[in-house]
């Protein structure tokens, strides 16, 4: 079988199936990606999976399209992000069908793991298959529910599983089945795009109400995360938000957007969606302006080290990650403004709002701590050393709430 796409969702993928005892052909277009799956070494910092499969014997990582031609199966798991515009760009999963369209043998099975807006399977892949002559292949979409640095096991997460036609969604279940412990089929493949929309679209509202208690909780002098550990106690119609800096990731921001803008289009209209869009937004400059209020003085000249640069905690992704318009402001303010950030790899930057590196701090030591004006905790990793943190900072903006848990 073939997966098309060794990121976030691809990679965990294809190595789940191995395990199972699949021979699997893992497609990437980034060359350097495959030179390191190749050699053993990971490309997911929070997910240590290349040596595992190297040893394997049955992964194979290429750029040739044509190491597919003899797979019956294959995923497809790339990116769907947004366009300048704000609607989908349909260009990586354009190119990845059309290259499945040109190896695959007849009847093969293309599973869409990329998220999609109800319709889009139909349309952008069984659609496009069609027309280039490769009707003959079943098609099916099965929603990624990956979460990263959760530590959760994927196989475990029930899998939802659609198909174009009887056929497809025979195919595709029985194929699930080998490594996912509940394979749930919908009634269409609607059903399932939606789904996933629906989901992300939750968190999105859930995460902005949460960031807007937060400053209501400011403005009545009241502990957010004390109201919140009250009201946790319910044990029905209650689930548990904590406030941060901003949401960011892959999915989230962008899966609100495309149930939204399928609203819209539909004649819908989805205020709440673009509502908590636009809290989202506002809420890393809110941080920026907690800065200078925890100082008590202007920014200009403030030290401030930033701790955590991930969008999340124990993951190595910074798409979208509220942080970096945080230190973005903060340099544009006139802060002087450095980072931390174990997780990630050496060649990664994080720029000022003329795009210059701002300096990083490789190892978090107390003088470091102690210099700044201000320490301001952006991402709560586990392998940051917070009893430090406590013991040699001098003043914490903590939008975390880690410091108070206990770290």
């Amino acid at each position: 079988m073939g997966v098309v796409g060794l990121g976030g969702v691809g990679l965990p993928l294809a190595a789940a199936y191995v395990d199972a005892g699949f021979r699997v052909v893992g497609l990437d277009r980034d060359a350097q990606r495959v030179r390191e799956l190749a050699a053993g070494r990971d490309v997911l910092r929070h997910q240590a999976l290349a040596a595992g499969l190297l040893e394997s014997g049955r992964f194979l990582a290429t750029t040739d399209p044509e190491r597919l031609s003899h797979c019956a199966a294959a995923f497809v798991c790339v990116p769907t992000p947004l366009a300048a515009s704000g609607l989908l760009d349909e260009g990586p999963l354009s190119t990845a069908v059309a290259a499945l369209a040109g190896v695959l043998p007849r009847g093969a099975l293309v599973v869409i793991e990329s998220t999609l807006p109800p319709g889009g399977t139909r349309t952008l892949v069984a659609g496009a298959l069609a027309a280039q002559g490769r009707a003959d292949l079943l098609v099916a979409h099965s929603p990624e529910r990956e979460d990263p640095g959760a530590g959760r096991s994927l196989r475990a997460v029930p899998k939802l599983v659609a198909g174009r036609d009887e056929r497809s969604l025979r195919a595709a279940r029985s194929l699930h089945e080998c490594v996912f412990d509940s394979v749930v089929p919908t009634e269409s493949l609607e059903v399932a795009e939606a789904a996933k929309l629906y989901e992300n679209a939750y968190r999105s509202v859930n995460i902005a109400l949460a960031n807007e208690f937060a400053a209501a909780c400011a403005a009545l002098g009241l502990d957010a995360r004390a109201v919140l550990d009250a009201a946790a106690t319910k044990p029905f119609g209650f689930q548990r938000f904590d406030p941060g800096p901003g949401m960011g990731g892959h999915c989230i921001p962008k899966d609100a957007r495309l149930l939204a803008n399928a609203a819209r289009a539909a004649g819908a209209s989805p205020e709440l969606l673009e509502l908590a869009a636009r809290i989202h937004e506002r809420r890393p400059l809110l941080v920026v302006e907690e800065c200078a209020a925890k100082l008590g003085r202007p920014l200009a000249g403030a030290r401030v080290l930033l701790l955590g640069v991930a969008y999340k905690r124990d993951v190595d992704v910074t798409t979208h990650a509220p942080a970096l318009v945080v230190a973005r402001e903060l340099a544009r303010a006139g802060a002087e403004v450095g980072w931390h950030d174990p997780l990630l790899s050496a060649d990664r930057v994080v720029a000022d709002h003329a795009g210059r590196a701002l300096p990083r701090f490789e190892r978090l030591e107390a003088e470091a701590l102690s210099r700044a004006d201000l320490v301001v905790v952006l991402t709560d990793h586990r392998c940051i050393d917070w009893d430090l943190v406590r013991t040699s900072a001098r003043a914490v903006l903590d939008t975390r709430g880690v410091l108070r848990q206990g770290g």
